[in-house]
């Protein structure tokens, strides 16, 4: 009889909807197989991939065996049969035509009396347990390209039939990426500009726009990134992918910039046996970091299954005195209530401990207008400057599948981001040659929190209009927000007199003034959305869709708007298609006037035309687009205007920007065992007049990764790099010229390309190690250069070493 831990190892195309005998005649059309020698699991996953087999096995079977290399034109049946040459297993197809993995002799002693068995166990996930999130997983899939995903449309649709540019960063990215954090993440996708206010918080742009839109697993949350509560240092343990999305997303989203989205789509509880991976790892100043992932069944039937993930980190950074300790705990389980329904539960906490934590940078210029050249290890914070940071998350999602092939999905989020902060800014006045400065740093004590609670609903499937099939999707969604930020201004804080070469932190902590409010803003948001895919011709796909958004800022202001969606996609066929696309912005802003009142929203439209091209299998995938945004009522500064409290900048609503601008990206495997992922982007975003705007972001950047398993070790090494180019930015701040008189100046930081080295000893199939070089040349540069006068240095050289375990 089969094992209790007795699994599907892949449904992963839409054939394994159709009856199990479609399944079986279409494993016995012969094509073209070119699968290099590797773990033996891995082999079996991607012949299955590539067939559009259904395939069953227990996993203990596979664990640790190697296979040979596959190639020929083969039916998927002798592939598999070829990859388990010499293993002691063979396949044997079920009555219901399912292929499953046993041992020979099993297969000899037990023969159809264990075939019914495993009939039997099958038919209870067949036809309705695909679940949008299997197409979609990319853990354990080694691919640098997803199958499908839903994040633009809320249809569940390859890269290809997808009429906006998108970008999945798979599970096998982050990992040879050594990519640990959600900023790090951004960091490694196409045509993304980072403008880090200080060493706790960044902000992310995509075509010259910020993005404010991220969602958890398809559920929509929004924050200001200078109110940022440990968003940018969320861990990237807990998730299986991440979905950017460029450009407006307004249909799913609802308010928020046209720059982007992005969704964090977390692990499952998927394993129907005992599973996991323990990790660490150690690099440059004092780096160490650990990981724990265990997957289990919770019951016997393996219908009840849980996950665990654990990480902790403890670093020193390249800045003088300035440490990270981070923590994170997740703990998911997920039950099949019928075959055809799954609840989902979860919840994630992190806590962020840094000290030494930089407010802004360093100063800019001296006080005769030369440029101070730092040395990167500067860091002119107090030794007790910290921005700490915890998040709690906990959420809940029931997916249920239909009799007449629909599918439906309800997901709710409740999260809280906190945050206490006392900082200390960077002196300026600094004289040069002796460094010295005479003067009481900029000093405050920030708390906050964010309080969100997130629902999405929505039902999805296919039906039959004029003798053709199509697609549909119907949502709502809601969310409540709640921010409350509490200020304190030092008292007495202590002068520092001496020279900055000499500075080592030691400022002692003041007393702090009387508690003050600095914001309470209750948001909340609600939306009702659908789009259909209509299929006018075989070639021919036509999307239409629109939102219905209300959004409500604590009896302050209300807005309702309507936002119209539309696609269309031409399949040439041979994997080449293009695509047109067009939906428009609504943003309202927190930017008030020289009268106290908040601007209108900001209002506009966003188009975008393209070509995509797939291999056959759709490992590979490829993307051109061009593409042009326009917003009206922008905020800009109103110079000669405080806010009535006389605390904050003025602003006023302008005709605002046009950004223009093209796209260009590659990513999967090119060859077998060699996948890259390659993006440029350039662009130019100027307002009514022809102005520049947003100069403080490159407006080319290229970037590339790759990896390749070599043939000749057996498939046991992987080596790969990549590059990043940033065209020049620039940006003004006060300072001093020659003349000794106070303007506002331009700084700048040059084009530049950083290089990052990896390379994988896979020991085992279970265990490995893996080596990252970052910034192998040490390029100096700039990662932000006019935050209050101040700019920050990025990260130079550096290494990690990570050793891995599977079991």
């Amino acid at each position: 009889m089969p094992s209790k831990s007795f699994f599907r190892l892949h449904f992963l195309t839409s054939a394994c909807l159709l009856a199990c005998a479609s399944a079986q005649a279409a494993s016995g059309v012969p094509q073209s197989y070119d699968v290099p020698a590797q773990p033996l699991s891995a082999s079996l996953l991607r012949i299955a991939d590539e067939g559009a087999t259904p395939l069953s096995l227990d996993a203990d079977l596979v664990r640790g065996l190697p296979a040979p290399a596959v190639r020929g034109q083969l039916t998927p049946e002798a592939a598999l049969r070829q990859a388990l040459a010499g293993s002691g297993l063979d396949l044997q197809r079920t009555g219901s035509g399912i292929l499953t993995v046993r041992k020979a002799q099993a297969q000899a002693a037990d023969g159809a009396g264990d075939s019914a068995a495993a009939g039997q166990a099958l038919a209870t996930v067949t036809v309705k347990a695909v679940a949008e999130g299997e197409r979609a997983t990319t853990e354990g899939s080694g691919r640098y390209t997803p199958r499908a995903t839903s994040a633009a449309t809320g249809l569940v649709l390859a890269p290809r039939e997808t009429p906006q540019s998108l970008e999945v960063v798979t599970r096998q990215r982050i990992e040879d990426q050594a990519v640990h954090s959600l900023s790090e993440v951004l960091r490694t996708t196409t045509g993304v500009a980072e403008s880090s206010y200080d060493s706790e918080r960044s902000s992310f742009s995509y075509r010259g726009f910020n993005v404010d839109n991220y969602l958890y697993d398809g559920v929509a949350t929004t924050f200001s990134s200078p109110y940022a509560a440990g968003e940018s240092e969320l861990d990237a343990a807990i998730y299986d992918r991440v979905e950017i999305i460029r450009g407006a997303t307004g249909l799913l989203t609802g308010s928020g910039n046209p720059g982007g989205s992005v969704n964090l789509v977390r692990k499952r509880a998927s394993s129907r046996q005992l599973t996991g991976e323990v990790s660490v790892s150690a690099g440059s100043w004092d780096n160490y970091r650990s990981d724990v992932d265990v997957s289990t069944p919770l019951n016997a039937e393996g219908s009840v299954r849980g996950r665990f993930v654990a990480a902790g980190q403890r670093a020193h950074t390249f800045q003088d005195h300035q440490e990270k300790n981070k923590q994170l705990f997740f703990a998911t389980v997920e039950a099949d209530l019928t075959p055809a329904t799954v609840l989902r539960v979860g919840a994630d906490y992190q806590e962020n401990r840094p000290k030494g934590s930089s407010w802004g940078g360093v100063p800019i210029w001296f006080t005769n207008g030369e440029v101070i050249n730092w040395d990167r290890s500067t860091n002119l914070a107090p030794s007790w400057n910290h921005w700490s940071t915890t998040t709690k998350t906990a959420f809940v999602a029931l997916d249920h599948a239909l009799d007449n092939g629909w599918k439906t999905h309800i997901g709710f989020a409740s999260s809280k981001q906190s945050y206490d902060a006392q900082l200390a800014m960077a002196l300026g006045n600094v004289a040069p040659g002796s460094y010295h400065v005479d003067g009481q740093p900029y000093s405050y004590w920030y708390r906050g929190q964010r309080a969100q609670d997130a629902m999405d609903a929505k039902a999805e499937g296919k039906f039959t209009l004029f003798g053709r099939e199509h697609e549909a999707v119907f949502g709502a969604s809601a969310s409540r927000q709640k921010q409350l930020i509490i200020g304190a201004r030092a008292l007495d804080m202590q002068r520092y007199a001496a020279s900055l070469l000499d500075w080592n932190g030691a400022l002692p902590i003041p007393a702090w003034g009387e508690p003050y409010v600095e914001s309470d803003i209750a948001t909340r948001e609600n939306g009702l959305y659908g789009a259909v895919r209509l299929s006018l011709t075989d070639p021919l796909k036509l999307i239409v869709g629109a939102r219905y958004s209300s959004w409500e800022r604590k009896e302050i202001d209300k807005f309702t708007h309507f936002t119209p969606y539309a696609g269309a996609v031409y399949d040439f066929g041979n994997g080449l298609s293009a695509y047109a696309s067009y939906t428009n912005i609504f943003k309202p802003q927190d930017a008030q006037d020289r009268n106290g009142s908040f601007l209108e929203p900001i209002v506009g439209k966003s188009r975008e035309v393209g070509v995509k091209a797939a291999s056959a299998d759709n490992r590979l995938n490829a993307a051109f687009s061009v593409f042009n945004i326009l917003q009206d009522n922008l905020a800009q500064a109103d110079t000669e205007a405080m806010t009535p409290d006389g605390l904050n900048q003025a602003y006023y609503g302008a005709k605002g920007a046009n950004s223009k601008g093209l796209e260009f990206e590659v990513s999967g495997e090119i060859l077998p065992g060699w996948n890259a992922k390659l993006g440029y982007t350039h662009y130019n975003i100027k307002d009514q007049a022809g102005k520049e705007l947003n100069t403080t972001l490159p407006r080319s950047i290229f970037d590339l990764f790759t990896t390749y398993r070599v043939a000749a070790t057996g498939g046991k090494l992987i080596v790969g790099g990549g590059l990043r180019y940033q065209g020049d930015i620039w940006g003004l701040a006060w300072g001093a010229d020659g003349s000794g008189s106070v303007l506002q100046r331009r700084s700048e930081q040059a084009s530049y390309t950083l290089v990052n080295l990896m390379a994988r000893y896979e020991f085992t199939p279970q265990t490995s190690l893996q080596v990252n070089l970052n910034n192998a040349f040490d390029r100096n540069y700039l990662t932000q250069l006019n935050f209050y006068q101040t700019k920050s240095y990025g990260t130079p050289r550096n290494l990690l070493l990570t050793l891995v375990h599977r079991y």
